[in-house]
C-alpha cells in the first residue's frame, strides 16, 4: 500500500518515456510534415535532455527534495507535450520533446531509491515492485498511443500524455527524499 502512489508515478513516467521514444519522430514526420532526418532530431533532443537530467538528478534531489523534483518533472512533461502538440514549428516541437526528456529523467531513479527506503518494505521488494510498475508503463505506452491514434489522431493520442504528467504532479510528493538544509547543500 505504501508503494502504490509511487508505482502509479513510475507507470505514468515510463508510459511517457516509451511513447515519445516510439512515436515522437513519427508525429514530427507525419503530423508536422518535416523531413525524416529532422524528425529524428526530436528523439535525439529528448534523449540528450533525459541524460543531462539524470546526471543532475542527485544534486537536484539533494538540494530540493525528491518529491519536488518529481513534481517539477511532471510539470515539465505537461509543458513539453503541450508545446510539442500546439506548435507548427519543428524547432519548437523538438524543444517540447527536450522538456519531456528533462521531466522524465529523474523520476524513475528517484522512485527506485525511495522504494528501497520505504518503511515496512524490504529494499528488494520495493525495487522489484517499482521496476514492475515502471517497465509495464514503458511497454504499455507505445501500443496504447498507437491504439488511441487509430481511434483519434496521433496528436490526440500523444495529448493523453498531458494527463499522465498531471498525475505525476499530483502524486509526486509521495516520492520521499529530503532536501538538505542550505548549509548542508553548500558542502554536500
Amino acid at each position: 500500500r505504501a508503494l502504490l502512489p509511487m508505482g502509479i508515478v513510475a507507470l505514468c513516467a515510463l508510459i511517457c518515456e516509451g511513447a515519445i521514444g516510439d512515436w515522437g519522430a513519427i508525429y514530427l514526420r507525419e503530423g508536422l510534415g518535416i523531413q525524416a532526418g529532422v524528425a529524428a532530431a526530436g528523439y535525439a533532443v529528448f534523449a540528450l535532455a533525459m541524460a543531462g537530467g539524470r546526471f543532475a538528478g542527485d544534486w537536484l534531489a539533494t538540494r530540493f527534495g525528491s518529491g519536488n523534483v518529481v513534481r517539477t518533472g511532471g510539470a515539465l512533461v505537461v509543458a513539453g507535450i503541450g508545446l510539442a502538440l500546439v506548435s507548427t514549428t519543428p524547432a519548437i516541437a523538438i524543444a517540447g520533446y527536450g522538456l519531456v526528456g528533462a521531466g522524465v529523467s529523474c523520476i524513475f531513479p528517484l522512485i527506485m531509491s525511495a522504494a528501497a527506503r520505504t518503511p515496512g518494505v524490504t529494499p528488494g521488494v520495493g525495487i522489484a515492485a517499482m521496476a514492475t510498475a515502471g517497465y509495464t508503463g514503458f511497454l504499455l505506452g507505445p501500443p496504447l498511443i498507437g491504439g488511441m491514434a487509430e481511434l483519434f489522431t496521433l496528436r490526440g493520442a500523444l495529448g493523453v500524455l498531458v494527463l499522465f504528467g498531471v498525475v505525476i504532479v499530483l502524486l509526486g510528493a509521495q516520492v520521499k527524499g529530503e532536501a538538505l538544509a542550505p548549509a548542508d547543500a553548500a558542502t554536500g
